[in-house]
């Protein structure tokens, strides 16, 4: 089954038996709320919302092993594609949990700073904005691109730090990879911080 067939063709209700575990999966909410919120410490991310091309490409290769985590790929691994479309369809559609947790003590200069490199990216590096993918509603945009507003910068911050060292090397074309590498620290810093202040209703689809 193709991707567009299975999340076309995807089952709401099955999806939300998947997400609260009738059927001993292993409980989604568990870890990512019961409105698909994320944790309060910002370490798992929020689901509410997303794009459900970017979850269902994730489940997949979590399930591959193309992705790994100790937790998401033995719970992949057990679900079907068609089960996968499902529950990521499922938390595509959850749009109840607006809450955004600023961080404590926010630079205002940082957010500045994280603001242009998501709307203008920083050409001098040959970076281009990140809102050319990762904005809601682009026409062109890459459509496994996951929507980032409303996402834990601690969350956001750490992928980035993945995909920079190489640890994460499931981004098609490589584009995260070489994007990440050419951004220090502080910036990784400043444009996860930015897009995690932003309302999550800005960035679904």
């Amino acid at each position: 089954m193709g991707l567009v067939t299975s999340l076309s063709a995807a089952d709401l209700i099955a999806g939300r038996a998947i997400a609260i575990n009738r059927g001993g999966f292993g409980a989604c909410v568990a870890c990512h709320g019961w409105n698909g919120e994320g944790d309060a410490a910002g370490i798992v991310p929020r689901l509410a919302g997303q794009n459900p091309v970017y979850m269902f490409k994730q489940l997949q290769n979590y399930a591959s092993g193309e992705r790994s985590n100790p937790v998401m790929s033995p719970i992949a691994a057990v679900l079907t594609e068609e089960q996968r479309a499902n529950v990521s369809a499922y938390f595509a559609r959850l749009t109840e949990a607006e809450r955004v947790r600023k961080p404590s003590n926010l630079r205002f200069d940082v957010l500045d700073q994280g603001r242009a490199i998501a709307r203008l990216g920083l050409p001098e590096k040959a970076l281009p904005a990140c809102d050319s993918c990762h904005a809601p509603g682009l026409e062109n945009k890459p459509p496994e691109a996951p929507l980032l507003a409303g996402l834990s910068a601690t969350y956001s911050s750490y992928q980035m730090h993945l995909f920079k060292s190489g640890h994460r090397d499931n981004d098609p074309l490589e584009r995260m990879r070489a994007f990440a590498s050419r951004l220090t620290d502080n910036e990784i810093t400043a444009v996860t911080t930015y897009y995690s202040t932003l309302p999550a209703s800005e960035g679904s689809p």
